[in-house]
């Protein structure tokens, strides 16, 4: 990395870093009195470097700016992509958890030229690309857009594949929220089921299946988790003895962690009883169908329990289940705050 040596008191005074790609950038900067420019040298940012910047960039301050500043042409796009990808596990935990946070962004000189020569023919140009720079998450969006999302080579679950682990690991919840939005205009998707994706963390997969179906369809498919067999269980019980319900008016929606089915059961909840399928909205009848799949092969038949002993049984389970994952991401978050901890040491 050029230029680090001379550019580290200015950096840690301003709380930002811009890195460009070569040392004419990064001497035209110095000559304009922007002495806060650091060259990658043509290639992506490493980890060692990204690591000392932001140890930099947040020597004064508890939040700090770090922007990719590189030639406008497809080897610029390339580089910024390639060290967004790399870097992303270091930027989620510098963006999301750590207790002081950095900014990464990304900008790129206008009319196809370089750094170099905007910041000679154009200083206040570079001062306002610099001011306008672009979220590094906005900037994935719309680099694979124009890749993946187009009329040619549209592909779907691959643009799913390489963003979604940007918004569940380095945006907040509100930000999650607006870019989940975004992306459900763009790829048709329901909102409801990339939301599902997210509170999975991404423990599914988009390829689950080469068989060619439909956005929805696949994404159900896929997203949909088998395995939250408690929750199931209990549903398929109230959905085949209805009168049952009285019993569990007290269980709390976060007990559920699929959503599908804390949607089915808020539904009954504010309904006051069982909801028949043909009363509900069309993006959830496929649960209905897989519950009832699941109470034809007499999965919830106990000869040994009454159906109410049964059901109780079933949401002490939950309720179970639930208090351990809240104590399995307690331990995770003091993990990563002990793992921060002996790192700032």
């Amino acid at each position: 990395m050029y230029g680090i040596d001379r550019a580290s008191e200015k950096i840690k005074l301003k709380s930002q870093v811009v890195i460009v790609e070569g040392y004419f950038d990064c001497i035209s900067a110095y000559e304009k009195g922007y002495e806060n420019v650091v060259a990658a040298m043509g290639t992506q940012l490493s980890i060692e470097n990204f690591e000392k910047l932001k140890d930099l960039v947040t020597y004064s301050s508890d939040t700090g700016e770090m922007i990719f500043c590189f030639d406008n042409d497809e080897a610029g796009h390339k580089a910024a992509v390639d060290s967004i990808n790399k870097l992303r596990g270091h930027i989620a935990i510098n963006v999301r958890k750590a207790n002081k946070k950095i900014k990464v962004k990304i900008c790129f000189p206008k009319s196809g030229k370089d750094p170099d020569e905007i910041i000679r023919t154009n200083p206040l140009e570079w001062e306002e690309m610099i001011l306008n720079s672009q979220n590094f998450i906005d900037f994935m969006i719309n680099h694979y857009t124009e890749e993946l999302l187009g009329e040619k080579n549209k592909d779907t679950f691959k643009f799913l594949e390489i963003i979604m682990p940007f918004i569940v690991e380095c945006s907040d919840e509100l930000q999650q929220g607006n870019y989940l939005k975004h992306i459900s205009k763009l790829t048709t998707i329901d909102t409801d089921l990339l939301k599902i994706e997210v509170t999975n963390n991404l423990k599914s997969k988009f390829r689950k299946s080469g068989k060619i179906l439909s956005d929805n369809k696949r994404i159900k498919e896929v997203i949909y988790n088998d395995e939250m067999t408690s929750e199931k269980h209990f549903l398929a019980l109230l959905l085949e003895f209805p009168y049952l319900f009285e019993n569990v008016k007290d269980v709390e929606e976060f007990y559920f962690s699929d959503l599908h089915y804390r949607s089915i059961f808020n539904l009954w909840k504010e309904k006051n009883k069982v909801i028949e399928k043909d009363q509900i909205k069309v993006d959830l009848k496929f649960i209905y169908d897989d519950i009832n799949k699941y109470i034809s092969k007499n999965l919830i038949d106990n000869p040994d329990l009454s159906n109410d002993i049964e059901l109780e049984k079933v949401k002490n389970r939950i309720a179970i289940d639930y208090h351990k994952r809240k104590i399995q991401e307690t331990e995770n978050r003091l993990n990563e705050e002990e793992t921060l901890d002996s790192k700032d040491e």
